[in-house]
This record gives C-alpha cells, structure tokens and sequence, in this order.
C-alpha cells in the first residue's frame, strides 16, 4: 500500500530531535516506521530531515500521483495552504485523520473516511499514545537505572488550560519544572532529546490533562513517557477515567499534592517497595507496544 503522512506547520525529525520542543515528531515517525517494516511504501509530505535511503520504504519526496491512503496528523493551520484538506483528498481515496490534540482539531472533518484519536469515547482509538511512548523502547537493567536518579520531582510540559492541577501538583518547591505558563511568566523549554536524558535521572512525576481531556477520556502518552524511562508515574484522579492505561483503585492515583509528597516521601523511605513498583510498571509495557503490532491493529 502507498501511504502519505503529512503533518502540518512542522518538520519531521529522522534524526535529531533538539529542534523538536513538544515531540511532535515521536507521533509520526513511529507510524511511519511501523508501516514501512510491514511492507507499505510511506512517503513524507511534511518536511523532513530523512535523508534519501536513510529508511527502507519510507521516502521524503513523493512520486507517485494518486496514494491509497494518507494520515494527516493534526497540527497548526497552515496560512500559505489554505485548502490544504482539499488538494490531499483528491490524491486518495482514504484520508484518516490521528487527532492527537483537542486544541488543534482541523476544519471540514468530513473529509475524512476515519478518525483515530486518544480516547475510547471519540470516533475511533488508535492506539497512537503506545507507539509514541513505546515504540522500540529498550529498557537498562533496573539496578544500573536507579543509580543514576538524583532529581526527585520533575514535570515537563506547559500550563494550557490545566491552571488548578498545574498550581497543584507542579508550582511546588520541590518540582524542577521544564515548560511554559504565560501566567508565571515562566518559559524555559527544552528540546524533546534534552527532556528524555532529565526523565532518565528522574525518580518521579505527576500526569495531568487539560479539562477538556479529563471529560472525554483523552489519554497522553505522558503516562508511558513516564514508565519508559523509569519515573514512577502518579496520576491525578480525574485523568483516563475509562481506565485505559491505568485503574482507579491504582496506589499512584493522587488526589493532592499532598497524598502526591507523602507518597514520594514513603518510597524515600522505603527503596525495596520503590524498587517493586518500578518493576510492576515495566510489566505493563506489552511486546506488541514495542514492536508496533498493537497500534498498527487498530490502524490498519
């Protein structure tokens, strides 16, 4: 099958990530990749970094005229292409759209024969926030990691229209913060590669969503960014309330930063429980979200 990805407004990172400051690349480059080692010929229709042969079956320019499917991820609105939707829908037959963000849902949906999102509760699930999390995730030894955590609390990301939880459980003394709040006049982003190797020498973290994700069940892959790289991932309770990542009864689900700090605090306290509970939060990483099989099911 020949397939078009095109993401609006931004490059796509093959390569380096250091240009990349909110990882939108880690959602497209897996699907790329995931159906290129399936035998499907994908061509990149946003720009690129991909060099030519860099990737069996995955091309950065396209030759052929009429494709049999193409994903348009969501992105920004594109002033110099206003009619964007219409030019790709006439070169196939299948234009799906992977809404990864509620803020950037594009116009005439319409136009799309399927939409794939994050949550159980609109239109389709995709399975999209396992690939980007997981996608040939390789995991250290867990003795080897634990050595090398010395930030205690680490959040990343900015404030969006999540005011009440980010004043809750992220303007804390004890968060070293990376990310963007206009409010606080605070802005001291990082590129995705920089923020993976601060996760790395994190011990814990908090997973919040916007109000409008928490009513309509819209997941972030936060949570298994979390658990790839070995951050213990607390949950406020009103994230994924159908339960598609984590339960509600789970020891990690907080309701304050209170019960947030006295849960770190006990784990300071007590390294083998600390230990275990990283171990059972590797174990909800299944193969088939590390080779791809699982997103590519749904996608398919």
């Amino acid at each position: 099958m020949k397939i078009g990805i095109y993401k609006p407004y931004k490059t796509i990172y093959f390569d380096s990530l250091v240009n990349d400051y909110a990882g939108w690349s880690r959602e497209v480059v897996p699907i790329a990749q995931i159906f290129a080692e399936r035998g499907h010929q994908i061509y990149m229709l946003s720009k690129t970094d991909l060099k030519k042969n860099q990737y069996k079956n995955i091309y950065n320019t396209c030759t052929a005229h009429q494709l049999d499917r193409i994903f348009f991820f969501n992105g920004g609105r594109e002033k110099n292409k206003p009619n964007v939707l219409e030019e790709l829908k006439l070169k196939t037959n299948r234009l799906d759209l992977l809404l990864t963000d509620l803020k950037l849902v594009p116009d005439r949906l319409e136009l799309f024969n399927n939409i794939y999102t994050h949550s159980k509760r609109m239109y389709k699930y995709g399975g999209l926030a396992e690939s980007s999390s997981m996608y040939n995730a390789v995991f250290e030894p867990l003795d080897i990691v634990v050595k090398r955590k010395n930030i205690k609390y680490y959040f990343a990301g900015a404030m969006h229209s999540r005011l009440i939880d980010f004043f809750e459980y992220v303007w804390r003394p004890d968060c070293l913060i990376h990310g963007k709040a206009e409010i606080l006049n605070l802005n001291n982003r990082i590129g995705y590669a920089e923020c993976i190797k601060v996760q790395k020498k994190s011990k814990y973290s908090i997973v919040i969503a916007d109000i409008e994700y928490n009513k309509r069940g819209f997941i972030t892959p936060r949570y298994f960014d979390n658990i790839v790289n070995d951050i213990i991932s607390f949950v406020d309770y009103k994230y994924d309330p159908d339960e598609i990542f984590i339960k509600k009864n789970d020891w990690r689900r907080v309701e304050s930063y209170l019960e947030l700090n006295n849960k770190m605090n006990f784990l300071e306290k007590n390294p083998k429980k600390y230990f275990k509970l990283l171990q059972k939060q590797r174990a909800e990483v299944k193969k088939s979200y590390i080779t791809g099989q699982f997103t590519y099911s749904l996608l398919k």
